[in-house]
């Protein structure tokens, strides 16, 4: 499964980064000191997120990229021993 199948639009590479450290709980100051980019810069990635996955918050945008992402793995085999 492609990134085109969560949604409409492909997620950057960035973008998987900054959902990693959602994913880990990180504020928006944190993402941006460990990306070295401004609050205002991750901000303006989550809004980009929130509308290529048709979500409003966080929490929404990483239960459906991850989930998604896993699902796609088992079906397609890479998630089995």
């Amino acid at each position: 499964m492609n990134d085109a199948s969560v949604a409409e639009k492909p997620i950057s590479i960035r973008e998987r980064e900054i959902l990693a450290l959602v994913a880990q709980g990180c504020t928006n100051v944190e993402i941006g000191e460990r990306l070295s980019i401004t609050r205002t810069t991750v901000r303006t990635h989550l809004e980009n997120i929130f509308n290529k996955l048709c979500v409003h918050d966080r929490t929404e945008a990483v239960v459906k990229y991850f989930f998604s992402a896993e699902s796609q793995k088992v079906i397609d085999g890479a998630g089995t021993p």
